[in-house]
């Protein structure tokens, strides 16, 4: 098969800014059915480690994040922190950080801010153009040569995760 020929859906990037739209749209619908009905009650529930709730908001802060990167704000300030501290965190110590931020926030909080994050990155990127999605981006690092490169870690390819855990919890 060329290279043409592979399809989305075998793993190949979105090449325009509507198929970029529609993956994100068809990855992030199952966690949105998901919490769709949830109750707060529901939300406070354990899903794994995080209850819903805190998948919510990690979702959310890691959307604001991507959008903080996309405008240019410097790494430290995506997630509050300082020089040093940005420098040497792991992605495992900013999980730590996020779910310590937002551990307090109410269901009702947690839930306007996903909903908000998600039509925030929406509009966002429904402004690029097919070119950005090939713009390069982080040159030393491997995983995120590109613009879609980038999107795809904090949108599509995250969503799933969260899905997975939120719905699998008892």
């Amino acid at each position: 098969m060329t290279e043409e020929q592979t399809t989305e859906t075998a793993g190949s990037q979105p090449r325009t800014v509507p198929e970029l739209l529609e993956r994100i749209d068809r990855d992030r619908a199952p966690l949105e059915q998901a919490v769709a009905n949830m109750s707060d009650d529901d939300l406070l529930a354990m899903a794994g480690d995080w209850s819903v709730k805190d998948h919510l908001a990690h979702v959310a802060a890691w959307e604001r994040r991507l959008l903080a990167e996309m405008r240019g704000d410097h790494a430290a300030e995506r997630f509050g922190l300082d020089e040093v501290t940005s420098a040497s965190a792991e992605t495992d110590d900013l999980n730590a950080l996020l779910l310590a931020r937002h551990q307090d926030d109410s269901p009702t909080t947690v839930r306007a801010e996903f909903r908000a994050a998600g039509e925030a990155v929406r509009a966002a990127f429904a402004q690029l153009t097919d070119a950005n999605l090939t713009r390069p981006v982080r040159p030393d690092d491997p995983a995120v040569d590109t613009l879609v490169d980038l999107i795809s870690w904090d949108t599509y390819r995250h969503y799933p995760e969260h899905t997975a855990a939120i719905t699998n919890h008892p």
